[in-house]
């Protein structure tokens, strides 16, 4: 068993690298990966397109219209809408508001537009629920709703066509599913959060969650926060995970095309495994232990462990097949 050493200008590196931390962390939020930024402009592109090209045969009818319920005491949100974009913020006192775009892909008159919408739409709003929904691919819907500060027990959103973005929530258990869209949390406190998408970004910029699943396909994942157990997950993408505070026990993070990088507190033990068939792998840890390590031409393996100076332990299982994977100190 060999210890990785450090040596001075190991360190003088890495305190170099520690100075550019936060803004490389910034910086990979809003372009997470090249390919998959790449391909989630062009679906949006696409798709605005779509929504305002000027068919011959076919005009639309804009609405917008606000929805006010005062002194709310709901906890349980539901939104399921075919095409639109979603935003939650925070209200400053017990009203639910939302502000609603709504495109209808016909011309008509606008009471007419409107019954339509009310015809193909639930919105519903009692002590316990604010129901939202929304199938008809006719009809674009786009959200942005205000809610109360306070803890919301369960909240599902789930997109076919749409961005969804979330700031300041607190809550039990978050899930949410698009097909082509990017999802994005600012600040958040949760037991158990869930974001999913196909084509686009899943990004956690400042979270306080027990248990994190982050999932999409074209595009790049990211966390940032304090963390339990988490697992991140893209086929074509980036992957940037970075613990503040020496919570977590599991880290789970895999990749097709893109690289994967892990930053963690100094303090914290470490049980890792990562792998990648054409990139390189790197341990940036002072005393850390390599158990077994294998550099072949098309499979690169490394085991380690790191004593944590504490009782905090994380397990970290990290793989890519045609990227690099990085495990770091975050400071």
């Amino acid at each position: 068993m060999n210890v990785k050493k450090k040596t001075k200008a190991d360190d003088a590196k890495n305190a170099k690298e520690t100075a550019e931390e936060n803004d490389r962390f910034q910086s990979v939020i809003g372009d997470l990966s090249q390919a998959g930024e790449k391909l989630g402009s062009f679906l949006n592109s696409a798709f605005k397109q779509v929504k305002d090209m000027p068919f011959p045969f076919l005009t639309s009818t804009k609405l917008e219209r606000e929805f006010v319920y005062h002194d709310t005491t709901l906890s349980i949100l539901e939104f399921d809408i075919a095409n639109g974009n979603v935003e939650f913020k925070p209200s400053d006192n017990e009203d639910v508001r939302i502000q609603a775009t709504i495109k209808l892909f016909k011309e008509y008159p606008e009471d007419e537009a409107l019954q339509i919408f009310f015809d193909k739409t639930t919105l519903r709003v009692d002590e316990e629920t604010l129901r939202f929904e929304s199938k008809s691919k006719q009809i674009v819907t786009n959200l942005t709703v205000y809610l109360p500060k306070r803890l919301y027990d369960y909240a599902s959103i789930k997109l076919l066509n749409g961005n969804v973005h979330m700031d300041e929530l607190q809550g039990r258990d978050l899930f949410v599913k698009t097909t082509n869209g990017n999802v994005s949390i600012g600040t958040i406190s949760a037991t158990l959060v869930e974001l999913e998408t196909v084509n686009g970004n899943v990004r956690i910029q400042n979270g306080e969650v027990r248990d994190i699943s982050l999932k999409t396909f074209n595009g790049g994942v990211a966390a940032k926060g304090e963390f339990y157990a988490g697992v991140l997950k893209t086929k074509n993408g980036n992957i940037q995970y970075y613990l503040t505070e020496p919570t977590a026990t599991s880290i789970e993070a895999k990749t097709g095309t893109g690289d994967v990088e892990i930053s963690l507190p100094k303090e914290i033990g470490i049980d890792g495994e990562i792998h990648t068939n054409f990139g390189k792998l790197r341990v940036d840890f002072k005393d850390v232990e390599v158990l077994d390590s294998k550099s072949e031409t098309v499979h690169k393996k490394m085991t380690f462990t790191k004593i944590p100076n504490g009782e905090a332990n994380i397990a970290i299982r990290a793989e890519t097949t045609a990227g690099s994977v990085k495990i770091k100190e975050a400071k």
